[in-house]
């Protein structure tokens, strides 16, 4: 049973995100988009054999559920504002090489690196194609494959997106039935359409 909403909050030096992570269901419910740069006409590039990942780290105000220990279960939420300090944290920590495979540190790899991190901000034109259906204020960022066998496993479908890993606090908003309820029919809502939300792989 789902008990209560509760907002991400990092408000000291220890919270934040630490890690993203290549995963085959990310909790975000969103796939990447991959793409080899200079037939998607993104980037100029000469190298044939660039290849460029591209994909939503974290909705904003996207409901996850999670259960926390000696908590019971709730749906989390990312604010954009708490996004983007994340994101400013992130590489202001030098955290940016800190890139796995399915959360596990053992696996920390030098076969991905990250060249972009942004804030989808429809104001400010900053509405990457292919997410348009994907909430202002969430947070994306686009990756340079090195690795040819992970390349391989992306096209066929093995690793379709981002998951963060970190430390954050959470600030409990309500534990009203009604409104809960209401968040559970939106997620079905949204399932229902992710057909909408398809990878696309440029070959």
């Amino acid at each position: 049973m789902v008990t209560y909403l509760a907002k991400i909050d990092i408000n000291d030096e220890a919270t934040g995100m630490h890690y993203i992570s290549l995963v085959e269901n990310p909790a975000v419910e969103t796939e990447w988009m991959a793409f080899e740069a200079d037939k998607m006409n993104v980037y100029k590039v000469e190298d044939n054999e660039q290849h460029i990942i591209t994909g939503v780290v974290m909705r904003a105000n996207f409901p996850i559920l999670k259960e926390i220990p000696n908590k019971g279960k709730c749906y989390l939420k990312y604010e954009k504002e708490t996004l983007k300090q994340m994101a400013l944290k992130f590489f202001k920590n030098g955290e940016q090489n800190n890139i796995t495979i399915t959360h596990n540190h053992a696996k920390l790899t030098d076969k991905v690196n990250i060249f972009e991190m942004y804030i989808k901000d429809v104001e400010r034109g900053i509405n990457p194609k292919g997410f348009e259906n994907i909430e202002d204020g969430s947070l994306m960022a686009s990756f340079k494959v090195n690795d040819e066998q992970l390349w391989s496993e992306i096209k066929e479908g093995k690793w379709r997106g981002f998951s963060l890993e970190g430390a954050f606090h959470f600030e409990q908003e309500t534990t009203d039935e009604d409104e809960i309820y209401r968040l559970v029919e939106k997620i079905k809502s949204h399932i229902i359409n992710k057909k909408n939300v398809k990878m696309k792989i440029k070959k």
